[in-house]
């Protein structure tokens, strides 16, 4: 009885378990799937099984790992998947360095985040994900593939879960008809403090999170409209729905208003990209894009409207809206441990309007 309940806490404590107990105890009943690990803890070796396949492969490769590894998602997809692994890993040792709680090696998740499984690919072992989507690159495109899996599900019925349509093999439609999807993008730009010494980002945030924030005059918050006041005009426009994300980085700012800036100097600010996919009914299209609603000040870049999209357009949109920052896993490992200070206890990904809520 003793060992048993060894195994079970072995698993809740770094998401592995001896392989010669995987056979032996009941351990689906207590979600613990059966994983071949030599012993905890130590660094896992993942294995890829095969290529990716389906749409939300797609979904995570190319929100997580184009992102990352910087090259073309051709033939050297899984190689590219397993290369992210050793570069979180690197960078939640830095984290440690850093003191941040949850990269210890007692209290914290310090082991399952470096044995958290790769995203996009099938591998073994099959280890315990560390749930740490808001910096985990593996955690972050699981992510992208449930909202999604919920927005496909809202739009073209129930899938598997290796996102093929059941619809499709009754003989269902393979595109969205009497509807539309569009993407766009608002931009602002922030030093990292305000004129007093307070950091923007969290400012900025709650800016667009809550519609408020404790601001100043003259503060670039003051250029991010709030969620629920442009949803609302979104809603007054036309769109049915839809998906947010909310996504920054460090950039270098430029020194005048009438100047660029210069990419190769280091980052002095905050980038805030509201990236949103809007489903629109092509009744409405126009008079959508003639509304001054769907063309803010902050607006950066807005993509053509697809009408009639298919489950791969939804797929691609989707991803791009959760493309993965890469400062997280690269550069300084400070922006990422300011970034996870700011962004600790707020939503920055959520579904609107008809899309809102579980599928059915």
């Amino acid at each position: 009885m003793w060992l048993s309940s060894l195994v079970v806490k072995l698993h809740r404590a770094y998401g592995i378990v001896p392989s010669r107990f995987g056979s032996r105890f009941a351990l689906e009943k207590r979600n613990c799937p059966r994983i071949t690990v030599m012993s905890p803890p130590g660094l896992v070796k993942f294995v890829a099984v095969g290529p990716p396949r389906g749409l939300a492969a797609l979904v995570a490769n190319h929100a997580v790992v184009g992102p990352i590894a910087g090259r073309r998602l051709a033939g050297d997809v899984v190689d590219a998947a397993l290369s992210v692994v050793p570069q979180w890993r690197a960078r939640v040792d830095a984290l440690a360095d850093l003191r941040w709680p949850e990269a210890r090696t007692s209290g914290g998740r310090k082991w399952r985040m470096l044995n958290c499984p790769p995203c996009g690919i099938a591998v073994v072992p099959q280890t315990l994900s560390c749930y740490l989507a808001g910096i985990c690159p593996h955690c972050w495109g699981r992510a992208a593939v449930e909202q999604w899996a919920n927005l496909d599900a809202k739009l073209f019925g129930a899938s598997d879960s290796r996102g093929r349509s059941r619809r499709r093999r009754t003989g269902g439609p393979r595109r969205l008809s009497g509807f539309a999807v569009a993407r766009r993008t608002l931009v602002v730009d922030a030093p990292f403090k305000d004129s007093a010494g307070r950091p923007t980002l969290p400012v900025l945030l709650d800016k667009r999170i809550a519609g408020f924030a404790a601001a100043g005059p003259d503060h670039p918050a003051d250029a991010l409209p709030g969620r629920r006041y442009d949803l609302d005009a979104l809603k007054a426009a036309g769109v049915a729905g839809g998906l947010e994300v909310v996504r920054f980085r460090p950039v270098p700012l430029p020194r005048r208003p009438e100047e660029d800036a210069d990419p190769a100097r280091p980052p002095d600010g905050w980038r805030v990209e509201v990236d949103q996919l809007l489903v629109i009914p092509t009744a409405s299209l126009a008079s959508f894009l003639a509304d001054p609603a769907a063309s803010p000040a902050c607006l950066a870049r807005a993509v053509e409207p697809r009408e009639e999209p298919t489950r791969g357009d939804l797929a691609v949109m989707v991803a791009r809206c959760f493309r993965y920052p890469a400062h997280l896993i690269r550069g300084p490992s400070c922006f990422a441990f300011a970034s996870l200070r700011a962004r600790k206890g707020r939503r920055l990904s959520t579904r609107f309007g008809s899309c809102y809520g579980k599928p059915e």
